[in-house]
């Protein structure tokens, strides 16, 4: 599962060079005990409302984990606290973490919000946000839309 993320050091250790130490620390402690830790389930819970960035969140950090490591309970977990933070600024993000990440469900979610939002996040410009680095998602919204959900 880790071997190719971690090195080997010469005083026997393993270092993870690609996950945040407390986002690994929280990693494992919900494989040994299928939980999150309570001050992360906190920030789970309250973490999205205000902030720069989503992808700055515990729960972001946490859904690139689960998914580079498949661990697919907590990425579920993260997935459902990111679609309850969904709103009409959050959207771009939420769908980029969705895309980035894997989450399928979450995507999927997405979508239908921008099918029953389209004009208000179209006035926005909240479509434009991928057309430089992805625009098939564009292409997936429309076809999402055209075909009916």
């Amino acid at each position: 599962m880790f071997a190719s993320h971690v090195t080997v050091s010469d005083q026997h250790e393993i270092v993870i060079r690609d996950v945040e130490p407390l986002v690994f620390k929280v990693l494992l402690h919900f494989i040994y005990s299928d939980t999150l830790p309570e001050n992360e389930r906190r920030s789970l819970m309250a973490g999205y409302a205000f902030g720069a960035s989503l992808a700055s969140t515990i729960g972001a950090k946490l859904l690139a984990a689960a998914d580079k490591y498949d661990i697919r309970r907590l990425k579920s977990i993260c997935e459902s606290h990111l679609w309850r933070s969904i709103s009409l600024g959050r959207f771009p993000e939420i769908l980029s973490l969705a895309e980035t990440y894997n989450a399928t469900e979450l995507k999927h979610l997405c979508y239908k919000y921008a099918a029953d939002n389209y004009d208000v996040l179209a006035q926005l410009g909240s479509f434009s946000y991928f057309q430089k680095d992805c625009p098939w998602l564009l292409n997936e919204i429309d076809d999402y839309i055209r075909i009916g959900r």
